[in-house]
């Protein structure tokens, strides 16, 4: 029988024993008991139901030294997905949500598979990670070979690509060049930014790809290659299709399969484990001691949309990491990011004005009731969006 792995819940308590924030859905708690404010907090997790000691993960909150509260995580809305190691080539992509899964499920199917793959995603979702774990598990011996289309001069693209022989062009080297066609021979080779390549270069791509051969700059003779392209990209290459700016013939040739990567505010509880992912990594790396977060600022970061995704959460944790010491409060974090922290309780944040609602009524019907839309257009995560409209039905 497969395991069952599914969204992250988190649940926050202060020290009286209540409750001051609560991800994913309040009956993944329903049976948890109250908490006596004269019991220590590290023994809070003896009283827990036998379901969610097994099953959850019990932590206490400290602020400047002092225990103020208890955080529990809980694996919910479980699905049943392929058994994998822990040390396996995907293990580095910290995630349990269920758009993260179902990604790296995809993934995982097609990581054998010698075809190829059109990876979307937006700025910081971490294409060439998810690339560099497809490689490891393929065929880590294999060459990968990445090339930016989008950092290449227009004249010299050509010559990168394909490679070039002496004297094909001023400042051609003497003894010419593969291209990196030529070097990723029997692996793997990846295309970032496609969306970039230049029209009048496309063509020589899609040949490339359709016969195996290339033809270096200034050769006549046909040089077979065997490739698996991966290609990425942070534009809707549809879009690009229809407006005239990339060729529809090179776009199916590059989308025998496809990934899209989710961005990190559709990634319901993964902010918490890639903070505290990270928060390792980072002060193992640079020797100093690792941070943890309070309540109320663990709280705003969920709630904040972060548009520069995991590149994002990752420089804001180690500037955090490097810049201060002992626990990360609000007052240490990004203006930006303060928006649903400032009250006691982040539920607090969600009692808006009359504005505020109207705003966001009016951005779920005009995103005809997509939530993710809505709240991309707002500049909140959906979990926030989700939030409000609980607390509306209130």
């Amino acid at each position: 029988m497969m395991p069952s792995v599914g969204q992250t819940d988190m649940l926050l308590i202060d020290r009286a024993g209540r409750v001051v924030f609560a991800n994913g859905k309040p009956e993944a708690f329903a049976d948890l008991p109250g908490f006596e404010q004269d019991e220590k907090v590290d023994e809070w997790v003896g009283r827990l139901p036998e379901t969610l000691r097994r099953r959850g993960n019990f932590d206490t909150v400290r602020m400047d030294g002092r225990i103020v509260g208890a955080m529990i995580v809980l694996p919910t809305r479980e699905r049943a997905v392929a058994p994998r190691p822990a040390s396996g080539a995907f293990a580095g992509i910290v995630g349990a949500s269920e758009a993260i899964l179902a990604m790296l499920e995809q993934a995982r199917q097609l990581a054998a598979r010698r075809v190829a793959l059109l990876i979307q995603g937006e700025t910081g979702t971490g294409k060439e990670v998810l690339v560099r774990a497809i490689h490891e598990a393929a065929d880590p011996a294999a060459p990968l070979v990445v090339f930016n289309c989008g950092a290449a001069s227009r004249d010299l693209l050509g010559a990168e690509l394909f490679g070039h022989v002496r004297g094909a062009f001023t400042g051609a080297l003497q003894e010419g060049r593969p291209g990196r066609f030529e070097l990723a021979h029997g692996g793997i080779l990846c295309l970032d930014e496609i969306g970039e390549l230049p029209l009048d270069m496309q063509p020589f791509l899609l040949r490339a790809l359709e016969e195996g051969v290339v033809y270096r700059i200034g050769d006549a003779t046909p040089r077979k290659v065997d490739v698996r392209l991966i290609a990425m990209t942070n534009r809707n290459l549809r879009r690009e299709v229809a407006a005239g700016r990339f060729r529809a013939d090179l776009f199916y040739r590059l989308s025998v399969t496809s990934i899209e990567i989710p961005p990190l505010r559709e990634r319901e509880g993964d902010v918490a484990l890639l903070l505290a992912h990270f928060g390792r990594e980072l002060a193992q790396k640079h020797g100093l001691p690792a941070r943890a977060f309070t309540a109320e600022a663990l709280a705003a970061l969920d709630a904040y949309a972060w548009p520069g995704n995991v590149r994002e959460l990752r420089n804001l944790m180690e500037g955090l990491i490097l810049t201060g010491t002992g626990d990360i409060g609000l007052g240490e974090l990004p203006p930006q990011m303060r928006e649903f922290g400032d009250c006691e309780a982040p539920e607090a944040a969600l009692r808006l004005n009359d504005n505020a609602k109207i705003a966001m009524q009016r951005a779920i019907e005009t995103a005809g009731g997509n939530i993710s839309e809505a709240a991309r257009k707002l500049g909140i995560s959906r979990s926030t969006l989700h939030r409000w409209l609980r607390e509306r039905r209130r």
